[in-house]
């Protein structure tokens, strides 16, 4: 087993020694991966994304996630696309401040851009989302080849 695959299944909390690696468990690896992977890429461009939204709108966004900072954008540069799911990570008073000032934020970011992001942060965790660490457990505790050190899967 090599050192990556043993440091993302650890970081997540999977305790599998090298006789146990098979394909599921290598599948959910690369999944955890992608998403880690979509984060990390997209952290820098959030978060400056963060501070055109505090400098024009006025709205902190210390705290928020890259997927609620990602969806503040999309909402910004497509508020009549937004959908009611998405407003509602939002307070009112945030959403109407997005829709007010979106023209303000014309020549701060690029639509297409930054609708590709967010697509691609949807996807990733579309992939993974489904796995809750409950569900990856229970399938690889199926699978007879992962130990859970507290008997979590069992």
């Amino acid at each position: 087993m090599s050192q990556g695959l043993k440091m993302i299944l650890n970081r997540h909390g999977f305790d599998v020694k090298p006789e146990m690696v098979n394909c599921e468990i290598i599948l959910v690896a690369c999944l955890l991966l992608d998403c880690e992977y979509c984060n990390v890429k997209n952290c820098k461009p959030s978060h400056l994304a963060g501070e055109h939204i505090k400098d024009v709108s006025g709205i902190k966004s210390e705290g928020w996630d890259l997927m609620k900072l990602a969806t503040a954008v999309t909402i910004i540069c497509y508020p009549a696309e937004a959908t009611i799911t998405e407003k509602e990570i939002f307070t009112r008073d945030e959403v109407l401040k997005f829709e007010k000032d979106a023209h303000k934020y014309e020549d701060r970011f690029n639509k297409g851009l930054c609708l590709n992001v967010y697509d691609e942060m949807v996807e990733a965790r579309a992939f993974t989302e489904p796995w809750s660490p409950c569900q990856v457990r229970e399938s690889l505790r199926l699978s007879k080849n992962v130990y859970f050190p507290n008997g979590e899967a069992d």
